[in-house]
């Protein structure tokens, strides 16, 4: 209360050097405020006076502010079912263990049962959807109603639900503008790129760097226009991103430019003339050549920087990585197999196998991607989600120990691994116990098999020192794993 602070203030100073401002008090104070001055026999006399009457003014009740309070929009009723007291307490033991895989799993299981969770765990649920965007489209199916209604008292759970992809782009903070986008190209590709070139020239360059990865989703011949405009832009890191995303784009000009000059530099030959399709046929490279100057600006360079090229080999490294699949099997009249086998017999063109690896992560191929890892060991991680659940899992079990993020091999995060992979993996991961902890495994703890709990003491750790600390952390994987079963059972 400033009167009272005033009052203080006063008597520390003194009456002679400060008098009360009697301003800051209440107006229905005033007049008695008069009356005490004029009655008063000196400075000191009215501010004991006016210090009493403040003083039990304090101690007294206050009238409480009247408001207009709008009236509070009643919940829609809910259309599904609530879930069950099982499902309930293995949702608890989920909230509980604080893992995002197990709540993760929970989440799918209530969606398709088609079920919402009880009132009581809302707002516990809305505060996880706040910090977890993965989990929001879940946890909004599965708090129903009552969770939307809930979530216009809190601007941190107002998740943009019920707004367009444009009005999110149009007036959303950055973050949500560039997820907005990202799912406007799922939806609808030339509609999201002409939002942003719309946009483009307001847009600080931090922010068109990051609205600009959008567009690599769905990304078509459509968007070569906007993204030659974009190379004049002042921003060397957005050009850069804008040449990236051109030579990902099969028939852009900078594709069929390279390949134009590439195309000359590779000569099928067979045994007594050229061409042919027998199995006598090989292919000369060309080497005599010069690349012209504006080609370092697409990342082509003369550089090499692992020695296992001469200078000339290292620039068509590059070259052969910039042109589609597509283009070797027209200009070759062969199928991806037979180009393959053409590059691999001699020891001078064997090498560029990883040119055509690089052509095909860029381009997204599955059919080379398939042939390039069976018969020469070439991982092209952008089309592993294509392949078939078996061969995924055979390359993650290759690669454990090249890749911590197992979903770079094994893209879906829904499907239960099977018992072999998932047993390669703990028995890979087991031995640095301290790098993969319990953190690591409650990210992913909802694809192992309930029943790889029997065998977790099976597995032995090669170092005594870090024995100790995989004996607990494989206790608290049990604990995960039993509560996994719980959900099952409550489902």
């Amino acid at each position: 209360m400033r009167a009272w602070e005033e009052i203080i203030h006063t008597g520390i100073i003194g009456t002679d050097k400060k008098a009360v401002n009697t301003q800051i008090f209440s107006e229905e104070l005033l007049p008695l405020f008069e009356k005490l001055e004029k009655e008063a026999e000196d400075k000191e006399d009215f501010f004991l006076s006016l210090s009493s009457v403040i003083y039990n003014y304090r101690r007294g009740s206050f009238l409480p502010q009247k408001e207009t309070v709008t009236e509070l929009p009643l919940c829609e009723a809910e259309i599904k079912k609530h879930v069950n007291p099982s499902q309930v307490s293995s949702l608890q033991a989920v909230l509980g263990d604080e893992s995002d895989s197990l709540l993760f799993y929970w989440l799918m299981q209530c969606d398709k049962k088609n079920l919402i969770t009880n009132n009581e765990l809302i707002p516990a649920l809305l505060e996880i959807a706040e910090r977890n965007k993965e989990l929001r489209p879940f946890i909004l199916s599965c708090t129903g109603n009552r969770g939307k209604w809930m979530a216009r008292f809190n601007p941190k759970w107002n998740f943009n639900t019920g707004l367009t992809e444009k009005e999110i782009f149009d007036h959303g903070k950055p973050d949500e503008r560039k997820e907005a986008l990202k799912n406007w190209r799922l939806k609808s590709p030339d509609e999201a790129r002409a939002a942003l070139m719309q946009s483009w020239g307001e847009e600080q360059a931090a922010t068109r760097l990051e609205l600009l990865e959008a567009i690599e989703i769905n990304l078509n011949k459509n968007d070569e226009e906007f993204l030659t405009v974009i190379l004049k832009d002042k921003s060397q890191k957005v050009k850069e991103a804008a040449i990236k995303l051109l030579k990902q784009v099969p028939d852009s000009f900078i594709v069929k430019e390279v390949w134009e000059f590439t195309r000359p530099l590779l000569l099928v030959k067979k045994a007594g003339g050229l061409l042919g399709m027998s199995g006598k046929e090989t292919l000369d490279l060309n080497l005599s050549f010069d690349i012209p100057e504006h080609f370092k600006s697409y990342g082509i360079s003369h550089i090499d920087a692992n020695k296992i090229y001469s200078e000339k080999e290292f620039t068509l490294d590059q070259l052969l990585g910039f042109i589609p699949p597509s283009y070797y099997e027209d200009h070759f009249q062969m199928k991806a197999e037979q180009i393959m086998e053409l590059f691999a017999k001699k020891p001078e063109t064997e090498k560029f196998i990883s040119s055509l690896a690089s052509s095909t992560n860029n381009f997204k191929n599955g059919e080379w991607g398939k042939l390039l890892y069976r018969k020469y060991n070439k991982l092209c991680t952008s089309v592993v989600k294509d392949f078939d659940r078996e061969l995924q899992e055979e390359i993650a079990v290759a690669t454990l120990s090249d890749f911590k993020d197992v979903y770079s091999v094994l893209p879906d995060r829904t499907n239960e691994w099977s018992m072999n992979f998932t047993m390669e993996l703990l028995k890979n991961k087991s031995q640095d116990p301290y790098g993969y902890n319990r953190n690591y495994y409650k990210h992913i703890i909802h694809h192992f098999p309930v029943s790889v709990a029997e065998k977790l003491d099976s597995i032995t750790v090669a170092d005594p020192l870090r024995q100790s600390y995989w004996e607990n952390l494989k206790e608290e994987l049990k604990k995960m794993l039993a509560i996994k079963q719980q959900i099952i059972q409550s489902f």
